[in-house]
């Protein structure tokens, strides 16, 4: 057979596929790899692939042992269905419960089999999920039976120690702060509970703790530039099945930056069966995304670029005839956005449409910029979106209340440096990773010069490793909580199954040591119970509040009917006043995006969504730098090369991908 004699494919995933190199095309042809098949030797393996198949190995055998633990007896676990008097061996019951991760909460059935939970998927009651659920939520599954989960509380550079002790030495530095002169610091991510964040509250009351909450890549910019522009914290929801154009500027609001509610919207204006009119996308981007894939019309552009681009396109729809505010219409006249198309290769008759179609669609149309977009661009999309009349797609009242603002820059800094000058008694690292994260501001050397410092995680991280206690907590499988993913719209978590390991209730553990008493697994329960006596009033039910925590727990969430949030306020043009236009420069961009499978790297030790295939490249495992094929020549690299990155003081070496549809000069 010639393999080299194959037509060009009408689908392929790499351009050497495309080009018919015989390598790839043999890979193909041929089931497995040379040598996948022959016997070996495990003994011959490295250290660490052994040590990971091993690992992936223990990870199967925790399923199965995981069984020998009963939840019979917790009569506070109230399944989704109507649970059978005894488990028949054999038949599942589901829970309603929720899951966390660092970029939010999901209300989800758990479902569980002989007392073990196997499955996660969504709460089809849910009024956000309606039954969907993303990966990440999904695969925390593996997270519950992980073999490298905390076993127990740790000392010192992982030496063995107890509750006792921990409780004690933690304890006594607490209440010595104030002799001291010092203070306590709560550094965690970003929380969506109210109970957890009114435990804090009352642990800050009582030692005069700072809270402080970070996210790696969060909407910060686009939070200020709303407050800027409405006045309020929180960013109004979108009514995404009523947009009928939709310009997303370096947005992926349809993968990494999107949610189960945010994909379910825009896709019923994409159901061949509905009577509904299809909408029209448009995307604007430097780096290839699972939104750009879907877009009716893909633009590529840098993404220093964003903001002339912006400019532009005020200014051009002044020129169709909208209203523009008054502040960017100063700042905008003198941009021409043929002039820019034509600069970075765009297509004149793909921005004539798009200008076209925004004009006619007022009331209908919406420019939405992606997180990691200066908050610049931000402020002039507001303005943009006032003059389309997009305002007409905000939902206020489902914006998602912010129970602990995200931190800004200077405050880690100042953080830092009061670390540094001794002025913090105890830090404690609330399932986060600061070592790592915050590396660039020398969060490392600062934490050697606390006294205390606490790591509450499942896992150990690199902030473990540097922290004189390390304490394992509950998987959320095993926890009690709530979260609040709208106004008038609570979640609630509870355990499906009995902690595996020597662990505790994060918010216990806070209560315990606010109110100075023993820990116990009820303790936070209860005070959630008592928290939740208001949400009982609020909700005006006709039963009793044992009925209604009973029902609530069935269902996993509750309604309160609260009053909705209030109109959305007068734009105002303020958060122009400090923009300026920017010539984009002519050197490389780097894009650092959050991983599709692994997120800010919350799930880089999950082996299930290390092997989902990146929806763009098809890439698993692996890291890379995508680049056009235009960079890659001027680079003088090819796919399967390395480069090496270098960001301030920061450096990195990657292999290469090649990927069509990157802007040019932008390695992502």
């Amino acid at each position: 057979m010639d393999l080299q004699q194959k037509p060009s494919p009408m689908y392929w995933q790499s351009l050497e596929e495309l080009h018919g190199d015989p390598d790839v095309l043999a890979a193909k042809h041929d089931e497995f790899k040379k040598g996948v098949t022959e016997d070996f030797e495990i003994s011959q393996l490295s250290g660490l692939s052994r040590r990971r198949f091993l690992a992936a190995m223990g990870a199967s055998a925790a399923f199965a042992l995981a069984s020998c633990k009963n939840y019979l007896d917790k009569g506070e676990v109230i399944p989704y269905n109507a649970k059978p008097e005894e488990l028949t061996v054999g038949r599942p019951n589901y829970y309603a419960s929720t899951v966390t991760t660092h970029s939010g909460a999901h209300s989800a059935l758990i479902k569980t089999r002989e007392g073990r939970p196997i499955f996660i998927t969504g709460n089809p009651d849910h009024p956000i999920s309606q039954g969907r659920i993303s990966a990440h939520p999904q695969a925390k599954i593996m997270g519950l039976y992980d073999p490298e989960r905390l076993l127990g509380p740790q000392g010192k550079a992982g030496a063995q120690s107890s509750w006792a002790d921990a409780d004690k030495t933690i304890g006594d530095a607490l209440r010595g702060l104030k002799d001291k002169g010092q203070k306590a610091v709560v550094l965690s991510h970003a929380q969506y509970s109210p109970t957890a964040k009114r435990v804090l509250d009352e642990f800050s009351k009582a030692y005069g703790a700072d809270l402080l909450s970070y996210t790696l890549f969060d909407d910060s910019n686009r939070a200020r530039a709303w407050k800027a522009a409405y006045g309020s914290d929180a960013i109004a929801g979108i009514a995404w099945d009523e947009a009928d154009v939709i310009v997303a500027l370096e947005s992926d609001f349809l993968g990494a930056e999107g949610d189960e509610e945010v994909e379910r919207l825009f896709s019923t204006r994409r159901d061949v069966l509905s009577d509904k009119p299809f909408n029209r996308l448009y995307a604007v981007e430097g780096n290839l995304s699972a939104t750009g894939m879907n877009a009716d019309y893909r633009l590529r552009l840098r993404p220093d670029a964003q903001l002339a681009f912006a400019l532009a396109l005020a200014n051009a729809l002044a020129g169709a005839g909208l209203s523009l505010p008054g502040e960017l219409r100063a700042l905008s006249g003198s941009s021409d956005l043929k002039a820019l198309a034509q600069t970075y290769g765009m297509a004149a008759s793909t921005i004539d449409h798009l200008v076209s179609d925004l004009a006619k669609s007022r009331g209908k149309a919406l420019v939405y910029a992606g997180s990691r977009l200066p908050e610049a661009v931000h402020a002039v999309v507001n303005g943009i979106n006032e003059a389309l009349g997009a305002t007409a797609l905000y939902r206020p009242e489902h914006a998602r209340p912010a129970q602990l603002p995200v931190a800004t820059a200077d405050q880690l800094k100042a953080l830092v440096a009061d670390m540094k000058a001794g002025k913090v008694g105890v830090v404690i690292h609330l399932d986060s990773n600061p070592v790592y994260h915050l590396a660039a501001l020398g969060y490392g050397d600062a934490l050697s010069k606390v006294p205390v410092s606490v790591l509450l995680s499942t896992h150990g991280n690199e902030t473990g490793a540097a922290s004189s206690h390390v304490l394992p907590i509950h998987h959320d499988l095993e926890s009690w909580g709530d979260y609040q993913l709208r106004p008038g719209l609570l979640s609630l978590q509870q355990p499906v199954v009995a902690p595996l390991h020597d662990s505790r209730q994060a918010e216990g553990l806070l209560l315990a040591w606010t109110q100075g008493v023993a820990y116990s697994e009820k303790l936070y329960l209860d005070y959630l119970k008592r928290a939740w006596q208001s949400v009982h009033t609020a909700a005006k039910p006709l039963a009793d509040f044992n009925t209604f925590w009973t029902n609530a727990l069935h269902d996993g969430f509750v309604a309160t009917g609260a009053a909705a949030a209030p109109k959305l306020a007068a734009y105002k043009g303020a958060g122009l006043s400090g923009v300026s236009p920017v010539t984009p420069g002519a050197d490389y961009v780097v894009s650092l995006c959050p991983g599709y499978a692994t997120g800010d790297g919350e799930f880089a030790n999950n082996g299930w969504l290390q092997e989902i295939p990146h929806p763009v490249s098809k890439v698993v495992w692996d890291n890379y730098a995508a680049m056009s094929v235009n960079t890659a020549k001027e680079l003088g690299v090819k796919t399967d090369g390395q480069v090496r990155i270098s960001v301030g003081n920061a450096e990195v070496v990657l292999p290469v991908l090649e990927q069509p549809g990157m802007a040019d000069k932008v390695i992502s």
